[in-house]
C-alpha cells in the first residue's frame, strides 16, 4: 500500500533501485498502491465535463473526483492528501488555465495561478515549489516558460524559456530537471529529452527523437522511462522507451498505434501508461499497466478520449473511504 511522503523528501531523495519514479514524479513510495489517478480529455457518464478520476485496478471502479470544462492534462498527488491538476481549464470564471489544488473528500479547491495558455505538467518540486510547464509565456517574453511557483506568496521563477511547447517537466533526483516537448536545441533537429540545473541553468540533452516526447521521468535504476510520438528503429509506432543515461542505450517496451502521453512506474515493477492509443482492436484510449520484462500487459480501463495522465495515488484509503 502505498504511503505518502513529505515535498521536501522528494526532490533531493536520490534515484537509486530503491527509489522508483513514483516517488519523484508522484509525491508517494515505490510500494503497490490501491488507486490510480486519471485524467484527461475524456469524459464520463454522458455528462459535457472532462473529468478528474480515481480508478481502482482491481474492480475497474471509479469515482470522478472533479469536472472541468475543457481538458486536464496533469494530475499528480500533492504530499498533502491533495491533488494537484492543471490544462486547458479556467475556472470561476476567472481568464487563465488554472492551476489548481483539490482535496478529493471534501472538494475544496485552491487556485495556486493562472496561465495565458495550457498548462501540461505540474508537479511538487520538494523544497515547498510547484514546478509547472506548458503552453504559456511569462512576463511579456517569447517562448514557453519552464517555472517553479511559490504556492503560498505566488512568487515564481522561470528556469528556462523554450521555442515550443514543453509537454513535461519533473524532479530527477539530484536537483536537477528533467523536461521534454515539442521543442528544439542548439539549432538541432529532434525533439530533445533534457537535464538542467535550476540554479546554474546548464543542461545536458540526452536524447533527440523524430516527434515529440510527451512524457519523462526517471525510472530508478539510472535509466528514464520516456513516450510520445515519436518512433523507434525505424518501426511503426509509438515508443514506450527506457533509456541508460549513460550509455545512452535504448529499450523500446511496447510500440502503440498512436500517442502515448503518459507514462510512470505503478511500484510493483510494471509501468503504468496511457494516452491515445487503443489495444487488442477495441475501442476506447486504454490506460495501462505493462511489466517491461515479458512485456505482458492488462488493461485498466478504456476512455472515449485520450488520456493525458495516469499515476498511482497513495494514502492508503478505498474509493469509498476517499470519496
Amino acid at each position: 500500500m502505498v504511503k505518502e511522503i513529505p515535498r521536501d523528501k522528494i526532490e533531493h531523495s536520490g534515484c537509486g533501485a530503491e527509489c522508483g519514479v513514483v516517488e519523484i514524479h508522484s509525491g508517494v513510495s515505490s510500494d503497490i498502491d490501491r488507486l490510480i489517478l486519471c485524467a484527461g480529455n475524456f469524459k464520463k457518464n454522458n455528462e459535457d465535463s472532462y473529468v478528474l478520476t480515481l480508478i481502482d485496478p482491481k474492480t475497474k471502479s471509479h469515482k470522478i473526483i472533479a469536472r472541468e470544462n475543457d481538458r486536464i492534462r496533469s494530475a499528480v498527488p500533492y504530499g498533502d492528501g491533495r491533488i494537484l491538476y492543471a490544462g486547458d481549464f479556467k475556472k470561476y470564471n476567472e481568464d487563465g488555465c488554472a492551476l489548481t489544488l483539490i482535496d478529493p473528500e471534501t472538494k475544496d479547491c485552491e487556485i495556486v495561478a493562472t496561465e495565458n495558455n495550457c498548462i501540461s505538467s505540474a508537479v511538487p518540486f520538494g523544497d515547498g515549489r510547484i514546478l509547472c510547464t506548458g503552453n504559456f509565456r511569462k512576463d511579456n517574453m517569447a517562448g514557453c516558460a519552464l517555472t517553479l511557483i511559490d504556492p503560498k506568496t505566488k512568487r515564481y521563477e522561470v528556469i528556462v524559456r523554450e521555442n515550443n511547447f514543453i509537454y513535461s517537466a519533473v524532479p530527477y533526483g539530484d536537483g536537477r530537471i528533467l523536461y521534454t516537448g515539442d521543442f528544439r536545441k542548439d539549432n538541432k533537429d529532434g525533439c530533445p529529452l533534457i537535464l538542467i540545473d535550476p540554479k546554474t541553468k546548464r543542461y545536458e540533452v540526452i536524447s533527440r527523437e523524430d516527434d515529440w516526447i510527451n512524457s519523462a521521468v526517471p525510472f530508478g535504476d539510472g535509466r528514464i522511462l520516456y513516450a510520445g510520438d515519436f518512433t523507434k528503429d525505424n518501426r511503426d509506432g509509438c515508443a514506450l522507451t527506457l533509456i541508460d543515461l549513460k550509455s545512452k542505450k535504448c529499450e523500446v517496451i511496447s510500440r502503440e498505434d498512436s500517442w502515448i502521453y503518459s507514462a510512470v512506474p505503478f511500484g510493483d515493477g510494471r509501468i503504468l501508461y496511457a494516452g491515445d492509443f487503443t489495444k487488442d482492436g477495441k475501442k476506447g484510449c486504454a490506460l495501462t499497466l505493462i511489466d517491461p520484462r515479458n512485456k505482458k500487459y492488462e488493461v485498466i480501463a478504456r476512455e472515449d478520449n485520450c488520456i493525458h495522465s495516469a499515476v498511482p495515488f497513495g494514502g492508503g484509503k478505498s474509493l469509498e473511504e476517499l470519496v
